[in-house]
């Protein structure tokens, strides 16, 4: 969920981690990159 930049500090007081977007999504970005090599080069994997 965004946040604004005076959410940090209440947060950061109650130990709540805040992580970048770029960060929290990178996994589902490589996943389908791979996904659309693999389509281009009629490659499957296992």
């Amino acid at each position: 969920m965004p946040v604004i930049h005076r959410a940090d500090e209440p947060l950061q007081l109650r130990g709540i981690v805040i992580v970048p977007d770029l960060l929290a999504n990178v996994g589902g970005v490589l996943a389908s990159y791979y996904e659309w090599v693999q389509n281009l080069q009629q490659f499957p994997w296992d």
